[in-house]
């Protein structure tokens, strides 16, 4: 009684009673694991210790109480769009209190304990017994990060991603969690919608195959192209919009000259019958006004349901995939305007042609895809948008543009099919899954684009071999080795290129190589042969595990074909040079500058060399050698007649 009549019933001033427990396995839960089926706030179901029995017959998991979870500051609330996920998994002991004290009602988490090396990953899930927080919804991965679950102080603990080793021993280079995400910059000059859904898919498949939530995963992506329709469905709406006052003020005046052929009817009979249309031909117009904010709304399920088609059915994602889906969602978005406006339309059928269709409308516009021949405004000029590049890859290479006449022109077709499909859902949406699939494991191929000027075309030098390569076993029985890019063939300088030089990428089918990166040279002399042409190519970084060439019409084997340095490229001359020299080239300095290096002797090689510049003087200079093909050198033969 003494208790009851000093208890204020006030959280925090009549103690503290706070808990251990363990989260149950997900089958629990699942409503609130599913993102939105019956989910809601941050909450899981818990067994305290003390309080709740051992033997699940007694207390099964459905009956357990929920457990809210207490936001570090660092997370934020949501409020204002600053949130982090909770990642607390099945098979975690947490830690928290009772926010009704002594009645034990109200359990909060805290935070939980991290997992230790010893806890056994197929252990069953008992109560009160460590098992494995991977669940069918987050499997264990299969690619480079390990499937171990623990979070102690150790160096091997929660190991990063491992891109690769380094040759000279077992350590390991880690990846940033960033790396070869896909980014879409901001463009003014064009449409980069096409882009933006396909840069989501590709991070999207790059995070599943990383072992991450992937109902989570979806719900991210889903909002991420919901939120890129929003041109797409303005666009689509002010197009129909633009091709339909044409079309309703044609039927009026036929409407008008239909009541005068009737010689009983006046002028005044047919002037109203045109003003009796005005207030369907309004109601038209508002519904259209508020319509596209309502199927944006309305996408969420059918860019869930493509996304989770994609995940089953296609192995290679490519840019014929990205088409299939935009194609597929661009269909869906066509369908659901039609379904909106056809009550509108109704009431204004008697002054539309008899085959009107709104979906006929929007899959012959040219408009419906904004910039499908370059977009730009008023004060835009396209001289201006030059050389942009349109995708990249986070520590990667940028991605060639998109060929927007060809891909737009893809999509359409891929619309066409799916509106032939009607809603038969066991028919997937995407009618070739595997189209970005590689015939094989073939060598890598030079990529030009960019810059102002066109064309470009080469060949990769490929060096550095390394032979029973570990993994290939897993693409192709067939390849064994694989190499380094040591310089580039050029076979097309292109032309035009006045001001912005292209970019060069380098990619093999089976996406094994990495590294390799390389810069284009143009020749910007207005007074020369070449000017606006490409003139050579730098090899900054050779990369690695590229596949061999298996003829010289793909790239070139140093192994097989002579290459030696042919030249080099002074990137930065240095100053203050006063003598300078080279192993194997001649150097040349001018007002303390190096301004030529050159190969002595041409001489065989199937690596990337390092030039080193030695002065006991001048600093900075910075030069890269171009590796080419190894001709010839003339030679006098001298004859000498010794007359005895």
């Amino acid at each position: 009684m003494e208790e009851s009549l000093l208890k204020s019933n006030f959280i925090g001033k009549d103690g503290f009673r706070w808990w251990i427990g363990q989260i149950p396995p997900v089958e629990a839960w699942e409503g609130q694991a599913n993102k939105g089926e019956g989910g809601w706030g941050n909450r899981y179901k818990v067994r305290i210790l003390g309080y709740h029995p051992y033997s699940k017959a007694d207390l099964p998991d459905e009956d357990l109480p929920w457990a809210g979870v207490i936001i570090p500051p660092t997370a934020g609330s949501g409020a204002a769009n600053f949130a982090q996920s909770t990642r607390i998994k099945p098979g975690d002991i947490v830690i928290g209190f009772f926010l009704d004290g002594d009645n034990s009602q109200i359990p909060m988490i805290m935070g939980c304990f991290g997992r230790t090396s010893e806890v056994v990953q197929d252990a069953p899930s008992d109560a009160f017994v460590p098992f494995t927080g991977y669940t069918t919804r987050v499997p264990p991965p299969n690619g480079t990060l390990k499937a171990g679950e623990s979070n102690e102080q150790k160096k091997d603990s929660q190991e990063s991603p491992v891109t690769r080793k380094v040759k000279s021993g077992e350590d390991k280079i880690a990846a940033s969690s960033t790396l070869g995400v896909t980014e879409s910059p901001a463009d003014v000059c064009g449409d980069s919608f096409l882009g933006n859904i396909s840069g989501s898919i590709d991070n999207l498949l790059n995070r599943v195959s990383s072992g991450t939530d992937l109902l989570e995963d979806i719900a991210s992506t889903t909002k991420q192209i919901q939120s890129l329709s929003n041109g797409a469905v303005s666009t689509m709406m002010g197009s129909l919009y633009t091709q339909m006052i044409p079309t309703l003020s044609s039927g009026l005046n036929a409407k008008y000259d239909e009541v005068l052929l009737d010689p009983t009817k006046t002028i005044l009979d047919a002037i109203n019958a045109q003003k009796a249309m005005i207030g369907p031909i309004k109601n038209l117009q508002d519904n259209m006004d508020c319509l596209p904010g309502k199927i944006v709304d309305g996408l969420s399920d059918t860019i869930r349901d493509l996304l989770e088609q994609t995940l089953m059915d296609v192995v290679n994602y490519g840019t014929c995939v990205a088409e299939q889906f935009v194609g597929s969602l661009l269909n869906g978005i066509t369908e659901s305007i039609s379904e909106e406006l056809e009550s509108s339309l109704s009431s204004v059928r008697s002054i539309l042609p008899a085959a009107y269709k709104v979906e006929d409308i929007l899959k012959s516009s040219s408009e419906m895809f904004t910039a499908a021949g370059g977009l730009f405004s008023c004060n835009q000029s396209p001289s201006k948008c030059v050389g942009q590049i349109k995708q990249s890859s986070l520590g990667g290479a940028p991605k060639k543009n998109f060929d927007l006449k060809s891909s737009y022109g893809n999509i359409l077709d891929n619309m066409n099919i799916a509106s032939s499909l009607g809603n038969n859902v066991a028919i997937s949406p995407f009618q070739k899954p595997d189209c970005a699939k590689p015939s094989s494991c073939g060598s890598p191929k030079v990529e030009i684009f960019g810059g102002d000027g066109v064309g470009g075309a080469a060949k990769a030098i490929l060096g550095s071999f390394v032979d029973n390569t570990e993994g290939l076993s897993d693409f192709t029985s067939s390849l064994s080795r694989t190499a380094s890019i040591i310089g580039v063939e050029i076979t097309d300088p292109g032309s035009r290129y006045y001001s912005t030089p292209p970019v060069i990428t380098f990619t093999d089918p089976c996406n094994l190589g990495y590294g390799a990166i390389g810069k284009v040279t143009v020749d910007y002399d207005p007074y020369s042969s070449t000017y606006g042409e490409i003139i050579d190519i730098t090899m900054i970084s050779d990369g690695e595990n590229y596949p061999i060439a298996s003829s010289e019409e793909e790239a070139i084997n140093s192994d097989d074909v002579d290459v030696a340095v042919v030249s080099v490229k002074i990137v930065n001359p240095g100053n203050g040079y006063e003598d300078a020299t080279a192993d194997g080239y001649d150097v040349k300095i001018e007002d303390g500058k190096i301004v030529s290096v050159t190969p002595i002797n041409n001489i065989k090689t199937t690596e990337l060399p390092k030039i080193i510049i030695k002065s006991s003087t001048g600093t900075g200079a910075l030069v890269r050698p171009i590796i080419g093909r190894l001709t010839p050198q003339d030679t006098v033969v001298q004859i000498i007649d010794c007359v005895k």
